[in-house]
């Protein structure tokens, strides 16, 4: 008998620690959340950087592909980078088989492939430049200010992150996605004017919805409550 998994995507720079308050409040109510690294972050960091997005994308799949049966259902809960390396994921990478076993996407803080990434800018802009936008968006812990050995291996591996995503190549179709979708967002970071046009994207508008919140690019550091709640009630996972 199969389980129910939910499989979590960070974002650029980030790694599976950003899921660590989520996933204990889901493991408290038995809910299973599977928090997961790219290469060369995290628990992964020994492992050789990606050289393509779709490297990225198709390494993120097989780790998911590893951890389950034929029989699970899947959850997928991209935040940031995450979202769409998890819309690669499901569009590209997954056979028809395994889309099947998704029953929900959960996309979070970034808008749509068409739309030109909002942190493109920071891709190869001079360091100074990079460390205060990383802090205006709340994505800098000011305890690597004052440590410059760990606070350059971060910028560069945020900067490589963000190269993935500036050399990303839409295949130009959209209502592909054929499960449910909840979008996640802040209107300080990524306007639903922007974000909001994921719908484009599903097949059936009835099963699309969008679920707003208060905060910057991390409002998820500040929502661990509600959006466990969601994942539970969107995807009709049982407590």
């Amino acid at each position: 008998m199969g389980k129910r998994k939910i499989f979590a995507l960070p974002n650029a720079g980030g790694t599976a620690k950003l899921f660590r308050k989520l996933k204990n409040t889901l493991a408290e109510q038995g809910v299973e959340l599977l928090d997961l690294d790219y290469a060369r972050h995290g628990a992964r960091s020994s492992e050789p950087a990606y050289s393509t997005f779709a490297e990225m994308a198709e390494d993120m799949a097989s780790v998911i592909q590893k951890n389950k049966s034929e029989e699970d259902e899947i959850i997928l809960f991209g935040y940031s980078m995450g979202a769409l390396v998890t819309y690669d994921i499901l569009t590209r990478c997954f056979s028809e088989q395994e889309r099947k076993q998704v029953s929900h996407l959960f996309l979070a803080a970034h808008e749509p492939p068409h739309i030109e990434f909002c942190g493109a800018k920071f891709a190869d802009c001079d360091e100074k430049t990079f460390i205060s936008g990383m802090q205006e968006m709340g994505g800098l812990d000011d305890r690597l200010i004052g440590n410059p050995r760990f606070l350059k291996i971060f910028v560069e591996q945020i900067r490589s992150d963000y190269r993935l995503i500036n050399g990303y190549v839409w295949n130009g179709e959209k209502g592909t996605i054929t499960v449910p979708v909840t979008i996640l967002y802040s209107e300080e970071d990524t306007p639903l004017s922007r974000i909001g046009q994921w719908r484009d994207y599903v097949s059936d508008p009835d099963t699309f919805s969008v679920e707003a919140f208060e905060g910057g690019h991390f409002f998820i550091r500040d929502a661990t409550d509600r959006i466990a709640e969601l994942l539970v009630s969107k995807a009709q996972v049982a407590f």
